[in-house]
């Protein structure tokens, strides 16, 4: 997965309110397999990727990962 421009296709756009903080984040997001991937970047301009998985009609696993390398790894 690469730069935002990869997530053109087949994607939409998110926004996401923290009533606690007031952050703002926006994403661009697509599935990729069987999982939805959010691709954004946190209020410090860090490159976030927000990844649900396990999707159910009643539940699914939800992970935050940060890269600090402009991409190349994900924790």
């Amino acid at each position: 997965m690469g730069g935002v421009s990869d997530y053109l296709t087949d994607a939409w756009r998110g926004v996401w309110c923290s009533s606690v903080t007031g952050d703002l984040l926006t994403f661009i997001a697509r599935p990729i397999g069987d999982e939805i991937v959010l691709a954004g970047r946190d209020p410090e301009g860090t490159p976030m990727r927000w990844i649900f998985s396990r999707i159910t009609r009643d539940s699914f696993h939800w992970w935050r990962v940060f890269s600090t390398d402009g991409g190349a790894t994900w924790q």
